[in-house]
């Protein structure tokens, strides 16, 4: 019995000069534990939020992006449908029949029906 009363004082001892201090290191721990958790928390939200806008961003752009094929595709579109307008054309081979040099259009037409020939 003398090994058990020994053992056993030495667990109390044990005890004693461990026992007082480990709960203030497990209080520590706690603590500790609970800083990592709001910083990764933190972190976590932080990195949630630049995904947002990123996201937020990458959407504008395609929006931006679909806004542009629109417009180009109305504005090239615009550029075919212009109607001939004869008053226009007259006064346009009235100003350019003082100058020296020919119309492109005329000139393209005369090419094209000699190539023809």
């Amino acid at each position: 019995m003398d090994a058990r009363q020994e053992k056993l004082k030495r667990k109390e001892k044990t005890f004693r000069t461990h026992g007082n201090s480990a709960p203030k290191d497990v209080k520590q721990l706690e603590a500790d534990r609970k800083a990592v958790l709001e910083l990764t928390d933190g972190k976590k939200r932080e990195r949630d939020a630049i995904q947002e806008q990123t996201l937020n961003k990458k959407n504008e752009l395609e929006r931006f992006s679909q806004t542009i094929i629109k417009l180009e595709t109305e504005a090239a579109g615009q550029g075919r449908d212009v109607p001939e307008n004869e008053e226009h054309e007259r006064e346009l081979n009235a100003y350019l029949a003082d100058k020296d040099h020919p119309r492109f259009d005329q000139e393209k037409e005369a090419y094209q029906s000699k190539c023809r020939s």
